[in-house]
């Protein structure tokens, strides 16, 4: 199977959430495909954890609250770069 990275603004935050970006992982890691998943960090979440056998990094953000939920990731290309060095995925897929 291959290891598949997933990019995503928001994935399983207290505040919001891509529902697209979390049944993707879902469904991946069921067929079994190793998932990493690069996304956003507030002060509620864990800056790594793992969701089954997701692995789920988390880079530091600002978050723009109602009306907008918003997420600005001002140094995302390099956590991907740093993501891509470390975890060296076969497949990248953005959720935005």
């Amino acid at each position: 199977m291959s290891k598949i990275c997933i990019i995503a603004p928001n994935f399983l935050e207290p505040h919001s959430w891509m529902v697209s970006a979390y049944k993707t992982a879902k469904i991946l890691e069921n067929k079994g495909h190793e998932v990493v998943v690069l996304t956003s960090k507030t002060k509620e979440s864990k800056r790594y954890e793992e969701i089954g056998t997701i692995r789920v990094y988390r880079m530091p953000c600002i978050f723009i609250p109602d009306p907008f939920n918003y997420t600005i990731t001002p140094l995302q290309t390099i956590y991907l770069l740093k993501l891509i060095k470390k975890e060296k995925p076969e497949i990248g897929r953005a959720h935005v």
